[in-house]
C-alpha cells in the first residue's frame, strides 16, 4: 500500500516525516501556486486524484467543509491534507474549505483538476511577514542571514515571512543548457528576493556551471549570492537548480 493511499496517510507521515522536514518533495512536483490570504475567498486548483497539501502559518485550529461534495480533510500541526473521494456515485466538484489558523479564517474554493498533487501555502499578509522575518533573523550577521535564506529554499521549509510567486518560462541565453525561471521568493522586510532556476543539459556533452555564468543583466540586477546545486552536468546527471539572492527595492 503506497503513501498516496488516503487510508495509509498517518502511517506514511510517521515513516517519512524526516524526509518531509528535509524538503523531500522539492523540485519533484509541488510548487506554491499563489498567495492565499485570510479574509478573502481564493480559488485554488487541486489534484482530483492525489492527496494535496495546504500549509498554515500557524497550527490549524479547525477545518470546516462539506463531506457531501466528496471532500476528505485531515490536519496535523500546520499541515492540512485534502483529497477528493471519487466513486461511481461521486464525481469531483468544486468544494469550499474554511481553515482557522491562529484566529485567522481562510476561505478557499478547491477546484478539482486532472493534475499532480498540489501544495498551497497560506499567508498572514505583508505586515505579519515582515514581523515574522525580523523576529526569525534578528541579530544574525548579513552573510548568515543569506545562508539561512538559501537553506530555507533548498529544504522547501519556507517561513510565513517568505512570499512566493511562480513565474515559468525559458531564458534563451545558453546553447548547452535549457534554463527556466521557476519561482521567485520574496523576503519581506529584508530587501531581498531569491530567484530559483532549473538548468537542464542539452545533448550529451558535459557542462560545468559557474557562478559567473549567471551574472547576466537579463538574469539578475543586484546579485548578493549564488548557489548551484550540481555544478557539473552530464548525460547521467542532466539537471541542476540554481538559487540567486538578489537585492531589490522594498516594494518590489
Amino acid at each position: 500500500m503506497g503513501c498516496f493511499d488516503w487510508s495509509n496517510l498517518t502511517k506514511c507521515l510517521k515513516k517519512y516525516s524526516p524526509f518531509l522536514m528535509l524538503g523531500y518533495f522539492l523540485f519533484v512536483g509541488p510548487v506554491f501556486a499563489k498567495e492565499v490570504l485570510p479574509g478573502q475567498t481564493t480559488i485554488v486548483d487541486m489534484s482530483s486524484s492525489d492527496i494535496n497539501r495546504i500549509i498554515c502559518p500557524e497550527p490549524v485550529q479547525d477545518a470546516v467543509y462539506s463531506e457531501e461534495k466528496g471532500l476528505s480533510v485531515r490536519y496535523v500541526g500546520r499541515d492540512i491534507f485534502v483529497k477528493f473521494l471519487i466513486s461511481d456515485q461521486i464525481k469531483p466538484v468544486p468544494a469550499e474549505l474554511f481553515l482557522i489558523c491562529d484566529g485567522d479564517v481562510y476561505s478557499l474554493v478547491l477546484n478539482p483538476m486532472e493534475i499532480g498533487l498540489q501544495t498551497v501555502q497560506l499567508s498572514s499578509g505583508i505586515k505579519k511577514r515582515i514581523t515574522t522575518n525580523r523576529a526569525l533573523f534578528a541579530g544574525l550577521a548579513y552573510e548568515e542571514k543569506i545562508s539561512q535564506f538559501i537553506q530555507a529554499v533548498l529544504t522547501n521549509r519556507l517561513p510565513d515571512g517568505f512570499r512566493v510567486s511562480t513565474v515559468g518560462g525559458e531564458l534563451p541565453f545558453f546553447r548547452q543548457i535549457k534554463l527556466d525561471l521557476r519561482r521567485i521568493i520574496h523576503i519581506e522586510g529584508e530587501g531581498l528576493r531569491i530567484k530559483e532556476f532549473r538548468a537542464e543539459l542539452i545533448g550529451d556533452s558535459p557542462v560545468t556551471l559557474q557562478e559567473k555564468d549567471f551574472l547576466k543583466k537579463e538574469i539578475v540586477s543586484e546579485p548578493m549570492a549564488i548557489s548551484i546545486e550540481a555544478p557539473y552536468l552530464t548525460s547521467s546527471n542532466r539537471v541542476s537548480h540554481i538559487l540567486i539572492v538578489e537585492r531589490t527595492k522594498q516594494n518590489d
